[in-house]
């Protein structure tokens, strides 16, 4: 199973745009996908008109999930919206907090592909995201402030690594008109 996260430290640069269409591209080519929207704003689940209401919050909270079938092969869990902030808060606590996402998913099975859109923030949420993902989808547009948000995402890649001594997260840097 891949694992790919879709993330950068700016918004507006395309990040659902990229999440949602990989997944259901995929899915069309006959691959299994879930797709985690990680962002309270949950723009991945309206996108296709489902909130469920066990998200990605209760999963973290624990353990407990909808997983809800969206198109054909491609399966969607909510973030659980500004529930997944009151949750951020919680995790800070915990001793884990960062490996928390991972453990939760730990005995996924069933997907070639899982793809978190992840929201434009430094954030324990992204953190999770980064130590459970194997690669990372970078959207930049042509502006400044997008480039310094690859490069505060960038950072926050080598910092993941060395917390927690994951050998490599491979990146790519999607460039959109």
């Amino acid at each position: 199973m891949k694992k790919c996260a879709i993330m950068t430290m700016k918004g507006g640069t395309g990040k659902t745009t990229t999440a949602v269409n990989l997944a259901h591209g995929l899915a069309l080519s006959g691959k299994k996908v879930l797709l985690i929207d990680c962002d309270p704003q949950r723009n991945a689940s309206i996108t296709f008109g489902n909130e469920g209401k066990r998200g990605l919050s209760g999963l973290l909270r624990t353990g407990d999930v909808d997983i809800m079938l969206v198109r054909d092969n491609l399966f969607l869990i909510d973030s659980g919206g500004v529930d997944l902030l009151e949750v951020e808060l919680l995790l800070g606590k915990d001793q884990d907090r960062e490996r928390r996402m991972s453990k939760a998913l730990s005995n996924l099975k069933g997907s070639d592909y899982v793809i978190c859109d992840c929201p434009p923030s430094l954030s324990l949420i992204n953190i999770n995201v980064l130590t459970f993902s194997d690669e990372i989808i970078i959207p930049v547009s042509l502006d400044y402030l997008s480039k310094v948000g690859v490069s505060q995402t960038i950072e926050m890649i080598d910092k993941i690594r060395q917390l927690t001594s994951k050998e490599s997260i491979n990146f790519a840097i999607l460039q959109l008109f």
